[in-house]
């Protein structure tokens, strides 16, 4: 369900404010915040710098934490960074847009 929120984005022309090149996915993320909780995430497109990703729930922008990827069709098995939540908006009744920013 959380999929058929989010535009479909096909247009490459979307990212060339990018430093990074960013695959379009449909997978999931795990995103463990420094205070334990953890939250299931769908993962929209990723780069080396970082990931959109959509939720039910807002994440705190500036937010740290450990996100767990599970993209099959890049990995053999899932990856984890460290990351920080760029920005977060609303985009439908009780879905969130995210980006992250992976920590170095």
């Amino acid at each position: 369900m959380l999929y058929s929120l989010w535009p479909r984005r096909t247009d490459v022309l979307l990212f060339t404010r990018r430093t990074t090149s960013r695959f379009i996915l449909n997978d999931s993320l795990s995103f463990r915040l420094s205070d334990g909780s953890e939250r299931g995430l769908l993962l929209k497109d990723l780069s080396a710098g970082g990931a959109g990703v959509f939720g039910n729930c807002p994440l705190s922008v500036d937010e740290k934490g450990r996100v767990t990827i599970i993209a099959p069709a890049f990995f053999n098995k899932p990856v984890s960074r460290e990351a920080k939540v760029a920005w977060c908006k609303r985009v439908a009744a009780n879905a969130w847009e995210a980006g992250v920013d992976f920590q170095t």
